[in-house]
């Protein structure tokens, strides 16, 4: 076989570029007229494999389902169910697992909803490919590819796979999702340097690029995981992701948590032993410890507010495809952007129209064919002023793409050729010219296609008695065939003429645009037909496009900076390019403009701009914010952007106009490409976090209560306070129904006028934790006198104290809405669940007093009214006593505030 000599190393590949075809063809053993042999492709398919890219293995659903309970709490709570076993509790068993199998439905349903969502965006690698085997050409499916193959590629072609070109007519490919170049790239048969960039290869094509114009013949020299594309993709399968910041410090909480249960029973079971309590029942009494630390609501609450944000973004088109990723938007530090697609349409738009007689620009918003003109701010109508009618009419006879009658329905252009056509196909329609209905009256005879040598392109058309030839291309080139200019009135061109035409060009270049200059020539119609026409142009004027800025970007870019949250742009672009958009976005103000080579000597705190980087440096870029404690997003929609997507804290991926495997990569997807997702996405996960300090605080200090009851019960050498089963029964009450309600309470203030918070800020804080063993103190206190009032009865005294603690509960539900400010001053309609919810508890309580069936399951007896009262009077001493404390905080901080203005 002479495929034993061919050798497909990366290193070999990447020769491709810097040989001669003929020497190219010689090593992939490829003939480009014949092809491969069947029997020949067949083998180096064994030997190479499918033309298809390896992914992450994607979660099935039970992967799904098994993933919500890799909890810590969910640990402690199986724990528990394992001491309920042990004991035979079946009520406490049950109530536990209900819990638990609630916890993970809830979790399952809104990250396989997401993973769903995913899927249908998945579409990459294109699915057919023509190719010339045993000297026919023949389309086969692009997973079948080999290198040594003949393709051949056609304008709306994606690529199959990388490959050196042989033949090329005209071939511009859009390489945006790999390079982050929005301008298509010319490609034809050349040799380039072997150190040459990715995006100086004018000989090569890549994996998933799209072809825009013209036409190629190319051996194919990569497939798969060796294509440049495949070599993301392995970074990308490469790289791996660290447990969310919320999920590491709920390990802390949960692993503290164990050790406070843990240490209490201890420590009661010596006590007990101590006073001659029989082993036996001091066991109990510890198991009973136990299961009173577990704040059984915990998960299940975490869930809900995770799932409450997520659904919430997702109605504003943000999909979160984890639950943890929602609360971790709301901690980072800096927004790491790409700028093709994310910052910018990723489409060319003409904004500016420079003729002999003045500029004029241009209104609307990428391919939309809505649209104004205006000359010095002052609107006009373009077919109003001649020489700007000119110009638009001849722009919509002179490009390749075209507005169809479907376009005109959608108010939008397809992008269906290079987007330099489709911006000027986009400008002449928003006049009202549009070449379906332009070439009925004047018919095109002959398409001269672009020459990258002569720097320009043509078009003949039959105008009446005579011919006209358009010629669009670079000013440079045109200024040269021109003899005339068209003015007020046609007259020779002048070097003056030349000289100022040629200084236009080069302010509107230097402001980031692309310039296109258009010039015209007319020919009896008798003239024969063909490209040595063009010459003696009469010139018209100047065409500036630019990938227009999106419209929500400066805003996005602002309002992250009010909320803390510094903005760095990553690019691929040239580092002119990157400037010009960073100063229309304000980012320039934020740091230094840097190129990606010079990334060493430089701190990137300091750093607002990074130009000509790769997926390498995007990589290594937010490895180094990370190391230096920065939170990091990352948003981008190429190819190029997987990699550091995934490796961010949070990636974020547009999902309309984003490739398959910056969307596989991210944790978070736009789904309608609007980067102010990201902003709501921040709003959102800060407002998630105040919400689960909330639930934490509030879960834990009841837990925290409970313990305290029943210790100082064992110190006094009083009989168990409460029983295992009531503890649950007061947690499902008060846990697992009244917690979800502070998931929706809404923000205090304005977020995002505050500064992230420290990543090493923990759930609860010192000052938390000495709030938390006030009100538990007073719990305990209250719970102690109660029982010790009614004594005499135990079953008595122990369902007065269960009801005390409940309304304990229940009133400190409203102590934590907010550790500063009174309940008196919150609206407490802003929160009509936390109502909903108080009313359905106290319901519950009282039901398990006074129905006969639930009372003796749970060991209780009713109460007269003048104890429940009692309980009452005593349970609200816990809203008193927090607002003691919020008001000395108060206090202190008012007279700290008077201090520091007399300093």
């Amino acid at each position: 076989m002479v495929s034993s000599n061919i050798t497909h190393s990366r290193s070999v590949s990447e020769s491709f570029w810097s040989q001669n075809k003929e020497r190219v063809l010689l090593t992939l053993r490829a003939d480009k007229h014949h092809g491969l042999s069947k029997q020949e492709a067949s083998y180096r398919l064994r030997s190479h494999g499918y033309n298809e890219l390896k992914k992450n293995d994607h979660p099935s659903p039970v992967g799904l389902l098994i993933r919500q309970f890799n909890s810590p709490f969910v640990y402690i709570l199986l724990a528990a169910s394992a001491i309920s076993f042990y004991e035979r509790q079946w009520t406490e068993l049950g109530v536990i697992l209900v819990v638990i199998v609630a916890n993970g439905i809830i979790g399952f349903l809104e990250e396989y909803r997401a993973e769903q969502t995913i899927g249908k965006l998945r579409n990459i690698l294109a699915p057919q490919a023509r190719v010339i085997r045993e000297t026919v050409e023949q389309k086969i499916s692009a997973r079948y590819l080999v290198p040594g193959d003949i393709i051949i590629v056609e304008a709306g072609d994606r690529v199959p796979a990388d490959a050196r070109i042989i033949e090329s007519q005209s071939l511009r490919v859009n390489q945006a999702p790999l390079t982050g170049e929005s301008l298509p790239a010319h490609k034809r048969d050349t040799i380039v340097s072997s150190a040459s960039a990715l995006l100086d290869r004018d000989n090569m094509l890549y994996l998933a690029t799209l072809v825009v114009t013209g036409r190629g013949v190319a051996v194919v020299s990569a497939t798969g995981m060796n294509t440049e594309l495949g070599s993301i993709a392995r970074e990308v399968l490469g790289v791996k992701e660290a447990p969310s910041d919320l999920q590491r410090k709920l390990s802390r909480l949960g692993a503290a948590l164990l050790w406070v249960a843990v240490g209490l029973s201890l420590i009661s079971f010596v006590i007990g032993g101590a006073s001659g309590v029989p082993i036996l029942e001091m066991f109990r009494t510890t198991l009973a410890l136990l299961v009173s630390v577990v704040p059984e609501g915990l998960p299940i609450a975490l869930t809900v507010t995770l799932s409450i944000g997520l659904t919430r973004l997702f109605h504003r088109h943000s999909l979160i495809r984890q639950l943890s990723a929602t609360e971790t938007l709301g901690s980072i530090t800096t927004l790491c952007v790409d700028k093709t697609g994310t910052l910018t349409e990723g489409a060319m738009m003409v904004e500016k129209i420079v003729l002999p007689v003045g500029q004029f620009s241009v209104s609307g918003r990428g391919f939309d064919l809505s649209g104004s003109f205006s000359q010095n701010d002052d609107k006009i109508t373009a077919t109003k002023v001649p020489e700007l009618d000119l110009i638009l009419k001849l722009s919509s006879l002179a490009t390749m793409s075209s507005i169809s009658k479907d376009d005109l329905l959608k108010n939008r252009a397809k992008q269906l050729t290079d987007p330099t056509e489709t911006a000027l196909a986009v400008v002449a329609a928003k006049a009202g010219y549009y070449a379906f209905e332009e070439e009925r009256d004047f018919p095109e005879l002959l398409e001269i296609p672009f020459d990258q040598e002569l720097r320009y392109s043509a078009s003949i058309h039959k105008f009446g008695s005579h011919n006209r030839v358009i010629v669009k291309g670079s000013p440079e080139r045109l200024i040269g065939l021109s003899d005339y200019i068209v003015g007020t009135k046609k007259r020779r061109m002048v070097k003056s003429d030349r000289d100022n035409l040629l200084r236009q060009a080069d302010t509107l270049a230097e402001g980031g645009y692309r310039v296109v200059a258009l010039a015209y020539v007319d020919y009896p119609a008798v003239s024969s037909i063909n490209s040595e026409l063009v010459r003696h142009l009469t010139w018209v004027g100047l065409i500036a496009m630019v990938d227009p800025i999106r419209p929500e970007a400066k805003k996005a870019v602002s309002d992250a900076l009010e909320a803390g949250v510094r903005t760095i742009m990553i690019t691929g672009d040239h580092l002119l390019t990157a400037s010009h958009i960073a100063r229309k976005l304000g980012i320039d103000t934020q740091g230094e403009i840097i190129h990606a080579q010079d990334l060493e000597h430089h701190d990137l705190s300091k750093v607002s701009v990074i130009a000509r980087a790769t997926p390498k440096d995007k990589l290594l870029i937010i490895e180094r914010l990370q190391r230096h404690g920065e939170l990091v997003a990352m948003t981008g929609d190429g190819v190029n952007d997987a990699p550091a997507l995934k490796k961010a804290d949070i990636g974020v991926a547009m999902g309309r106009g984003g490739s398959d495997i910056a969307v596989e990569a991210a944790h978070m997807v736009l789904l309608d490409d609007n980067i102010t997702g990201i902003v709501s996405a921040i709003a959102e996960g800060r407002l998630i976090w105040e919400n689960i300090k909330k639930i934490v605080y509030y879960l834990v200090s009841t837990s925290l209560g409970e313990i305290l009851t029943i210790t100082g019960a064992i110190i006094l050498g009083w009989p168990l306070p409460l029983l295992a089963v009531q503890i649950l029964w007061m947690n499902l009450v008060t846990d697992g129904v009244t917690s979800m309600a502070l998931a929706a309470e809404p923000a205090e203030g304005d977020l995002m006028k505050r500064p992230p918070r420290d990543p090493k800020e923990a759930i609860l804080t010192n000052t938390t934790f000495g709030r938390m063993c006030l009100v538990s103190i007073v719990m305990a206190v209250g719970a102690l006198f109660i029982y010790g009032r009614y004594g005499a009865d135990p079953e008595y005294a122990r369902s007065a104290t269960l009801t005390t603690l409940v309304f304990f509960q229940l009133f400190n539900l409203f102590n934590s809405r907010s550790a500063s400010t009174s309940i008196f001053a919150m609206k407490i309609t802003n929160n009509r669940w936390l109502l909903l919810m108080f009313g359905i508890a106290s319901i519950l309580q009282l039901g398990a007093l006074y129905l006969p069936g639930v009372a003796s399951v749970l060991g209780l007896t009713a109460l007269s009214l003048p104890t429940v009262a009692l309980c009452l009077a005593v349970a609200l001493s816990i809203v008193l006593v927090d607002e003691l404390r919020k008001l000395g905080r108060a206090m202190v901080l008012s007279w700290a505030k008077t201090q520091n203005l007399f300093n």
